[in-house]
């Protein structure tokens, strides 16, 4: 694998164009913005590189282990690709997540960019200024407009702040970071996002650790102190004021910490393959306790515990390997008081391994984190030389893969339509445009979103008043058809989703709610609802409603007795769902 050397370099005004846009692509009302505007920059910097070594038809090759451990990191993600439960969603993953392999390779050429498209120490601090920039207008937009991720963008205010801070005590312009740092402290009250405190306390502890070090000026010393223990008290004191935004974590880093040691421990494979990238979901509905949410989960509370579950144990050493190196070439340096640059550059690295051992995976941290490591690698003045095919093929595999995640862009924002649709209470209209979506992008949820649609116009034709008018015999043959013909569809739906995504416990329960209904409508099917309600307990063994659901249907087909086991099993993992105790003494009676 290569880096590029980027001869004009204009490379880097492109990275300091996507810095600044990227806080501001969370207003933009499409979703997946931020992703998109990633595909765009690692697109436009190939096509220009490649434009730019067609002359000498060769390219330099820069970085040292930094380069190869990353080499190796993507080689494995490749690996568990391979061995994926879902390999097209390993591929482009799901709309929240960022541990697919078309995203782990966008930030991978990010990094192998960035070795050479920064030649002076000042552009990185360009980047520095630019991102901080790009965070403060969104924190002011923030004050007037939702944006579609808040918590993501308080990452970005929280690394913003952190940068700030440093400044503000390194710097001449005092105002203007001072400024800019009172912006984004009331911009994090106003989110209430406890670990976004995390990063500005920890360039604040550095801070004051430099003043005590260099013991110059009492009043510096003494202002750094209070900075690190007003900033790190918000990781642990209550909300000062009732947030516009708050957050709860669906998963605990100990349940994720036990749900990625059983994924990992369940054989070879999933040790050093994972379950391929991108189905950390799989694992939770699989191992998650009993007392966790249903709902689908797409990444673990820890990153470096998301990308063990998914990718296996030799990606996440080769990861961990990286910042450990980094750390142990770059502490030193700042302990003996490096260059100003060095030391943010640290200190934002340091912040992102600190943020990922206790939060998810984010865009921009991973992307400061390839595009720094890239910066901070590329200073070895080693090179040598490649043949020119290997950018021309690396473009043409990236342009391949961007073709796709583009339809599933694409798609995403029709499915997205669709749910606007039928909030507007036009289930025709949301069934045209999620059957749109579908036909663009071969997605499972996308299906079991159409026969839901399906399902709920099937129960509106039979809810429909009668016309006293008309031939009432024709009106009921009219909507006995029509009944048919919908409810076929939902399931026909439903089933295709259970073909395409054969290893997701939505899709089962989503098949087995169809069969329950379309059981009232047209014909009884409660048995094959049965058998895809007993498919999704392979996958989620603790889920109390699937319990619930075979248990409506033992119910309504007199079976009191596996009716009465069903709902214990439900008590069993859920005591305090409300009604079920006395629906099991109701059955006891």
């Amino acid at each position: 694998m290569v880096s590029i050397k980027i001869t004009d370099m204009p490379s880097k005004y492109l990275f300091f164009a996507f810095v600044f846009l990227l806080p501001l692509s969370f207003f933009l009302p499409v979703s997946m913005a931020g992703k998109a505007l990633l595909a765009v920059l690692v697109l436009s910097l190939l096509i220009l590189q490649i434009k730019e070594s067609l002359q000498s038809k060769e390219i330099v090759l820069k970085g040292g282990l930094i380069r190869n451990s990353l080499v190796a990191f993507l080689a494995f993600s490749l690996a568990s690709l391979a061995f994926s439960k879902n390999v097209t969603q390993s591929f482009f993953g799901k709309t929240e997540g960022l541990d697919s392999f078309f995203f782990l390779s966008a930030f991978f050429l990010v990094f192998f960019f960035s070795l050479s498209a920064f030649k002076k120490k000042e552009d990185i601090k360009n980047v520095f200024f630019l991102f901080v920039l790009g965070s403060a207008v969104s924190s002011i937009l923030l004050f007037f407009l939702a944006p579609r991720s808040a918590e993501t963008l308080a990452l970005m205010i929280s690394l913003s702040l952190g940068i700030s801070l440093y400044f503000l005590f390194s710097e001449k312009k005092k105002i203007v970071f001072g400024t800019l740092s009172l912006l984004f402290f009331c911009s994090l009250l106003f989110i209430g996002f406890k670990l976004g405190w995390m990063a500005p306390a920890l360039f604040a502890f550095f801070i004051f650790w430099r003043s005590v070090r260099e013991r110059t000026d009492k009043r510096r010393l003494v202002l750094s102190l209070l900075c690190f223990v007003v900033v790190s008290g918000f990781l642990f004191l209550p909300d000062l004021i009732e947030p516009r935004f708050s957050f709860v974590d669906k998963v605990s880093l100990n349940n994720s910490l036990d749900i990625s040691l059983k994924s990992a421990f369940h054989d070879a494979k999933s040790f050093f393959m994972g379950s391929g990238p991108a189905t950390f979901n799989y694992q939770y509905a699989l191992y998650k306790e009993k007392t966790l949410s249903q709902m689908s989960v797409e990444q673990s509370a820890s990153g470096f515990l998301t990308v063990l579950t998914s990718l296996g144990f030799l990606a996440f050493s080769s990861l961990v390997f990286v910042f450990l190196y980094f750390f142990k070439k770059e502490f030193p340096r700042f302990l003996n008081g490096g260059s100003e640059t060095d030391d943010v550059v640290f200190l934002v690295v340091f912040g992102i391994f600190a943020l990922l051992i206790v939060n998810g995976i984010d865009l921009a941290l991973f992307f400061l984190l390839f595009a720094l490591l890239g910066f901070w690698d590329g200073s070895d003045d080693k090179e040598s030389r490649a043949s020119f095919k290997w950018l021309v093929a690396i473009g043409l595999i990236f342009a391949l893969m961007s073709i796709g995640f583009f339809k599933f862009f694409a798609a995403e924002n029709v499915a997205v339509k669709a749910i606007e649709k039928y909030n507007n209470k036009d289930i025709n209209a949301a069934i045209v445009e999620m059957d749109k979506a579908a036909r663009m992008f071969n997605y499972s949820d996308y299906y079991v979103g159409l026969s839901q649609l399906y399902l709920l116009k099937a129960s509106d034709i039979f809810n429909n008043n009668w016309s006293l008018d008309d031939d009432i015999e024709k009106q009921l043959e009219e909507k006995q058809k029509n009944l048919r013909d919908v409810a076929s569809q939902a399931e026909a739906v439903a089933e295709f989703a259970s073909k395409i995504d054969p290893q997701s416990l939505v899709v089962w329960q989503n098949l087995g709610l169809i069969y329950e209904n379309t059981s009232f409508l047209i014909e009884d099917k409660t048995d094959k609802a049965l058998e895809a309600y007993n498919k999704a307990e392979e996958f989620s063994p603790d889920n109390f409603l699937i319990y619930l659901a075979r248990a409506r249907i033992y119910e309504r087909k007199g079976d009191e007795e596996n009716a009465l086991k069903q709902y214990e099993g439900a008590f069993s993992i859920n005591p305090s769902y409300e009604g079920l105790q006395n629906k099991i003494e109701e059955l006891k009676d």
